[in-house]
């Protein structure tokens, strides 16, 4: 039996039911990272689709307080207006982008909370254009720092260009983007390749929470173990309660020998501990039979799950989430298809809840 992550809330930080914010990094190669910081395609990615399922789950994330974000003061950049709590955004050549930004009186401090941004997008967009709700940091001069941007994606789209956005997120991660950021607001952004487009943002809130779970994608494509336990810094800079650790294909691919894997598999799990970071590592989805090393997938996958009970830390078996390797959630041999990555966002949602009962 794998270790309780409630348990191990309870030994190094407090109580369990007191512990009503919980913090999750998802580390991994492209499985985990896809292009999380494009609007739209970021939808699918499953830490962010997580994210969302979660933080429109009544009986995990509730809110406590007044709407944070007041439009009528927000800032507008040019091609953007303000009308009734509806913005409009419009993008040209001329104006390749415009913004909504919060009010710098209205900018969260970097603190141990969580929050809730809310929002329904509708757009009448051009081929590349992206229109999305997102977070940033803020440096001691005022001024966004660009680099900083976490798009909520768009989920629920009820018709041609309108959808839904829910995204909980940590002001401590995005501060660890970068050692200027001292503040933490939330906006809006269309950007066009130099053709016309146009969105509305409209019911914009921002909630802080009495409950929640924040799941932040660290993801780089095309990474390694070694890769992971080299950068293990950023997840460090921020402190999560929990790290996801999804590594494997690209070693099993490029014919990394289960001993050296594990070696670096080790060492990351033992610094993420040293930090009082949970560790959950995580089995390989599997891979085509045109890829090197397919066959292979099973057997490491045995030795991930032996590991994980062996150093006492949480196993996500995402093997068994695609059924015990079911190809048909693969496109290319080695990434999922959308529906691959809806289905593992559903499954880690299932598995940190059922993690936090045990």
């Amino acid at each position: 039996m794998n270790v309780s992550l409630a348990a191990h809330l309870s030994k190094v930080n407090q109580p369990v039911p007191s512990k009503k914010l919980i913090t999750v990094s998802c580390l991994g190669d492209s499985i985990t990272a896809g292009s999380f910081n494009y609007p739209h395609s970021s939808s699918i990615w499953y830490p962010t689709y997580a994210n969302h399922l979660l933080a429109r789950d009544s009986t995990v994330t509730r809110t406590c307080g007044d709407n944070r974000f007041i439009s009528d003061q927000a800032a507008l950049s040019p091609g953007s207006s303000l009308s009734r709590s509806e913005f409009t955004l419009a993008a040209s050549s001329a104006t390749p982008y415009s913004k909504v930004e919060m009010s710098h009186r209205g900018l969260l401090p970097v603190d141990e909370g969580l929050y809730l941004l809310q929002g329904e997008l509708i757009g009448n967009l051009s081929i590349g254009a992206h229109l999305a709700v997102g977070v940033y940091g803020v440096d001691h001069d005022d001024q966004i720092v660009e680099d900083s941007w976490q798009f909520a994606g768009s989920y629920e789209v009820d018709r041609l260009g309108y959808a839904k956005v829910s995204y909980t997120f940590s002001p401590r991660f995005i501060a660890s983007l970068d050692p200027t950021i001292v503040k933490v607001g939330i906006g809006g952004l269309l950007e066009s390749e130099g053709q016309i487009s146009m969105g509305q943002l409209r019911n914009i809130q921002l909630s802080a929470l009495s409950s929640g779970i924040a799941i932040h994608n660290q993801g780089v494509s095309y990474t390694s173990v070694a890769e992971g336990l080299a950068t293990i810094g950023k997840v460090i800079r921020w402190q999560p309660d929990v790290c996801i650790v999804a590594y494997g294909t690209n070693d099993i691919r490029n014919g990394v020998s289960w001993e050296d894997y594990c070696t670096d598999l080790v060492q990351l799990v033992n610094t993420l501990r040293e930090h009082r970071i949970f560790p959950i590592i995580a089995t390989l989805p599997p891979l085509g039979k045109d890829q090197v090393n397919y066959d292979q997938v099973p057997a490491w996958n045995e030795l991930i799950t032996a590991k994980a009970n062996e150093l006492g830390i949480g196993l996500w078996d995402r093997w068994q989430a695609f059924y015990k390797g079911d190809l048909s959630f693969i496109e290319d041999g080695r990434h999922p298809t959308r529906k691959g990555y809806l289905r593992l966002g559903e499954d880690l949602v299932r598995f940190l809840s059922e993690a936090m009962l045990r």
